[in-house]
């Protein structure tokens, strides 16, 4: 087991073995401490700032969004309802009707050839939208030879 550096300014406190993976016993590290500074600042920001004061800001803000001040009504809106995703762009996408395992193969490789132009959220969107129909198509046939063998049963007993 060898001490060596990472190649960066700052504290090289971790060990790594000869292959250069983090040796056992390397304290994990959490991270820069960024979460927990912005966590003390919430956590000061909550111990200082009393319910009423708060209700005062929120209704000052309020009063500027009616007076038609756009900042103050879109910040408003933000907060209230959280902020808007964009739009996607229609993009017109040739799938097949998922009836069966390789229809939704298929359909993924269209999804795949198509995904710079739907970029990768919209893909994966429709990547969804093709599992559930995948499933439920499962689910149906499942259905079906579940159906067929208790009418089996039902007329081997009858």
């Amino acid at each position: 087991m060898t001490t060596e550096s990472n190649g960066s300014i700052g504290p090289t406190d971790y060990t790594r073995d000869a292959s250069g993976r983090f040796a056992p016993g390397t304290r994990g590290g959490p991270g820069s401490g960024q979460g927990r500074r912005i966590a003390a600042y919430r956590d000061a920001v909550r111990d200082a700032v009393e319910p009423e004061q708060l209700a005062r800001v929120v209704e000052v803000l309020l009063g500027r969004a009616l007076d038609g001040d756009i900042p103050a009504a879109r910040e408003l809106l933000d907060r209230v309802l959280g902020r808007p995703r964009p739009a996607s762009e229609p993009v017109d996408l040739a799938l097949p009707t998922i009836t069966n395992s390789r229809d939704a193969v298929a359909a993924m490789s269209t999804i795949l050839a198509a995904l710079p132009e739907l970029g990768a959220e919209d893909a994966a969107r429709v990547g969804g939208l093709v599992q559930v129909a995948l499933r439920a198509t499962e689910i149906a046939a499942f259905e079906e030879r579940l159906d067929a063998l208790e009418q089996r049963l039902r007329l081997g007993q009858a």
